[in-house]
Formats: structure tokens, sequence, C-alpha cells
């Protein structure tokens, strides 16, 4: 069934045909999912002078650190100036800091040039490549969907997809990819 839609979507941007709905994939779960109504206080909270007990975001003045200097193994310095440090140490957007989330796009543009026109396409950080996969298989994942996965497959996918109740099918590979 994944492999289908992946075809599906392939053909239907290489084809001219309209554009392909990637929501219509997603589970249930996933499309009911709501922002946090503390994540709609952000703006409020960030006027000068508000003081929001609401959103659970610390005092900046009781961080710990004031700054820092990070030696790189070159010979640099990464300095985290006492402004960079209060937004690096207070809770920030769900998508991001929105200078680093511009930086990622930029970058994916230049990089990737995705077939999408930008407005089409955004960028996800996640904690590791771990959180990436459990977020993207639980986003993507139906009990008694099936997914292809090579052999061996990473036991971390494994830990992931088998409680989700999903057909496991596994493809041999060997040192030029998938055996036919």
């Amino acid at each position: 069934e994944l492999a289908a839609c992946a075809s599906s979507a392939q053909r239907a941007s290489s084809s001219g045909a309209s554009p392909v709905r990637y929501d219509d994939f997603l589970t249930e779960t996933s499309k009911a999912r709501q922002p946090s109504p503390i994540r709609a206080l952000m703006p409020i909270a960030a006027m000068p002078g508000m003081i929001s007990l609401g959103a659970g975001n610390p005092n900046p003045d009781a961080f710990p650190f004031e700054s820092a200097v990070l030696a790189l193994k070159g010979g640099g310095t990464v300095t985290l100036d006492p402004a960079l440090m209060r937004v690096a140490m207070q809770y920030g957007p769900t998508s991001g800091i929105p200078e680093m989330m511009a930086w990622a796009r930029d970058l994916q543009q230049r990089e990737h040039a995705p077939p999408r026109p930008s407005d089409e396409w955004d960028i996800a950080f996640t904690t590791g490549s771990q959180d990436a996969i459990s977020k993207t298989c639980e986003m993507l994942l139906t009990r008694g969907d099936s997914i292809l996965v090579e052999e061996p497959c990473y036991p971390g996918t494994l830990a992931v997809v088998k409680p989700l109740g999903v057909n496991i099918v596994g493809l041999r590979t060997d040192a030029q990819g998938l055996i036919p």
C-alpha cells in the first residue's frame, strides 16, 4: 500500500496531473492534531512588559547562564551573547527559532532544489534520527498497513514500527542495494 501511494504520487507530480494531497496519507490521529492553546499565547506573551503566567515560560532573569563562548577544534569560537543566550534558554515557537528555520529552508532550497514551490514544503527539526523515524511512522502508518524495510533493518526502526501493528516486509539487500 505504501509503495503504491508513493508510486501514484510520483506519477501525478511528473505527469502534470493535479497536485497530490499529502494529507490523504496522514493517520486519523495526525489529522486530528491541533496547535496547543498555550502556543497561541506566545505572541501576546512576547509583548514588551507582558508577564505571562499561562505559558509556563521561566523568568529569563533566573537563567543560570549569561553568555557562552564555545571553542571549536579548528581554533575558531562561537559566541552566544546575552541576547542570544536568552533565546537559547527560553521556550520558543513549536516549529523552531525563526532564524534557524529560515536558514534551514534556504539551505534545503540551495542544496536540493525541491521540485515543488517553496510554499508547498517545510522543514522539521527533530532531536535525532530515532525521533524523526518515530514521528514519521506514527504520522503515516496505521495498524494493518504494510511497510517495506531493508534486511537487515535498523533495529531502531523495528522498535518503532512493531508496536504500530504494521506488516513489516523485509527486502533482501547486498552491497549494490536491493536484490531483485
